[in-house]
C-alpha cells in the first residue's frame, strides 16, 4: 500500500494525531476515536506495514503492555500534514455536527410518525384516482362505482 493510499482511509489521519501527542495502547486509540475496533486495528496495522508506528513493549507492575507510538517517519508524515490538520479538524467537528443534527432530525421524524399512529391520523385512500397534481395541491377523483356497489348492497 502507498502512503497516499493510507493517508485517505478512513481513520488514517485521527491515529497518527492521537499518536503524535503520546503513545497509546489499541483500547486506549479505540476510546478516544469514534471508529470501529476493526478500523482502528486495521489502521495501525497498516501503518506499521508503512513504516509509520511500531509497537513497543511497556511494563509494569508485572504486566507488560504494547502500545504504539510514531516512528521517525511517522513523525515526518504528520509534520509535513500539520498544514492540513486545522482544515481537518474542522471538518471533522463540522462532520460530528452535522450527524449530531442528523440523529436529532430522525428522532424528531420518528416522534412525528409515532404521534401520527397514535392518533390514527393516516388517511387511506383506495380506489382513488389522482387526476391533477399542482402546486402543493392534489386533487384526487374518488371511484364512485365503488360507492354505488355498496350502497347496492346495502339497499339489498
Amino acid at each position: 500500500m502507498k502512503l497516499s493510499d493510507f493517508l485517505g482511509l478512513k481513520g488514517a489521519f485521527d491515529i497518527l494525531f492521537e499518536l503524535g501527542k503520546k503513545e497509546g495502547s489499541f483500547n486506549e486509540l479505540e476510546n478516544m476515536l469514534n471508529l470501529s475496533p476493526n478500523t482502528v486495528l486495521a489502521r495501525i496495522r497498516e501503518a506499521r506495514d508503512l513504516g509509520l508506528v511500531e509497537e513497543r513493549l511497556f511494563g509494569g507492575n508485572g504486566r507488560s503492555k504494547i502500545k504504539y507510538v510514531l516512528t521517525k517517519r511517522g513523525r515526518d508524515v504528520l509534520g509535513a500534514s500539520n498544514s492540513l490538520r486545522g482544515t481537518y479538524l474542522k471538518l471533522r467537528g463540522r462532520i460530528d455536527e452535522l450527524e449530531e443534527e442528523r440523529k436529532e432530525k430522525e428522532k424528531e421524524i420518528k416522534k412525528l410518525l409515532s404521534s401520527l399512529q397514535s392518533s390514527q391520523a393516516i388517511i387511506r385512500i383506495s380506489g382513488s384516482k389522482i387526476v391533477k397534481k399542482g402546486e402543493g395541491d392534489l386533487v384526487i377523483k374518488a371511484d364512485t362505482r365503488n360507492e354505488s356497489r355498496q350502497k347496492m348492497r346495502k339497499e339489498k
